[in-house]
Parts: C-alpha cells; sequence; structure tokens
C-alpha cells in the first residue's frame, strides 16, 4: 500500500483487501474469500431462516456498491487493473451465493452447504464462465467486481439445486 493515503483510504483500503488476506502469497482469492466465510457463519449465529437470507443478501449489494465506486482505489494504490490482492469481489461473491443458498433452507446453511458455497464460489471465479469473463473485461471497478457477481450467481445456482435434490 503507499503512503500518503487518507485516514479513509485507509480503511477503504483495509476493506477491500479483506483486511489483509488478499496479500497471501499463494492463491489471495482463495484467501480473501475467507473472511466472508466467517462473516456467514457469524451472522448466522445471529439470524437465522429469511432473516439471515436478507441480511446476506443486503450486506452483498452494499460491498457490492462500496466496490464499484472505489475499487479503483486499490486500482491506483497498487497500479494494476485487477490487482490480486483486491479481493472485496471475492467477499461480495461468496455472500451471494450464500444468501442463493439461505433462501432455501429454513434453518439456514448447514456446514456442508458452507463448504460447498465456498468451493463452487472459488471453482467458477476461477473458471469465469460465460458471460464472467465477459463482465471482467469491462473498465474500471464495475468490471473488477461483476465477474466476481457473476461466479456468485453460478454458485447460488448450483447450490438450490443441490439443496433441492437433498444433497446437504
Amino acid at each position: 500500500m503507499r503512503t500518503g493515503l487518507t485516514a479513509k483510504e485507509r480503511v477503504l483500503y483495509r476493506l477491500m483487501t479483506g483486511l489483509g488476506t488478499g496479500h497471501a502469497p499463494v492463491a489471495p482469492g482463495t484467501a480473501g474469500t475467507l473472511p466472508a466465510v466467517l462473516l456467514g457463519v457469524a451472522l448466522q449465529w445471529v439470524w437465522q431462516g429469511p432473516a439471515l437470507a436478507w441480511i446476506l443478501l443486503l450486506l452483498a449489494l452494499l460491498l457490492l456498491a462500496v466496490g464499484c465506486t472505489t475499487t479503483d482505489l486499490v486500482a491506483k494504490t497498487c497500479e494494476h487493473k485487477d490487482p490480486s490482492e483486491f479481493v472485496l469481489d471475492e467477499i461480495v461473491g461468496y455472500l451471494l451465493a450464500l444468501s442463493m443458498v439461505a433462501f432455501t433452507m429454513a434453518e439456514g446453511p448447514t456446514p456442508l452447504a458452507h463448504a460447498a458455497c465456498f468451493l463452487l464460489f472459488r471453482t467458477f471465479d476461477i473458471l469465469k464462465p460465460p458471460p464472467a469473463r465477459h463482465l471482467e473485461r469491462i473498465p474500471g471497478a464495475v468490471g473488477i467486481m461483476l465477474d466476481d457477481v457473476a461466479a456468485g450467481i453460478y454458485a447460488g445456482t448450483c447450490l438450490i439445486a443441490m439443496n433441492h435434490f437433498q444433497l446437504f
């Protein structure tokens, strides 16, 4: 991180780098998704059922808005178009997928559902099936965020199908 950032920019930078998990030397996207897993589990301790699903969805949308409006700060501070240390997009994608499965599970996601959500989201984020790869090409912050939103939707759709077939 560059020096000379304002206090607000430093807070945003910490948020966008997943409290530093995006600086992991190996697989920063995977490491950066872990705070979202912990957040999802923590929220589930407080809320259950539809309330949990709505909280997860609203949080994902709020963080998406933050990411779409401030991602350029990370790109500026890191001097890359889509720096690997920027993981707010992974956090948003995971929370979106988890919210989708939470809407289908009355008592909230099981531990197996959390694990499946993590694995499916990371798989879709890495593979970037259409239109995710195309969305990634949108310039600036929006492109950085939207490919992970697509990965989250793919993962969430798979999780809903798995739940329908009672695989967890």
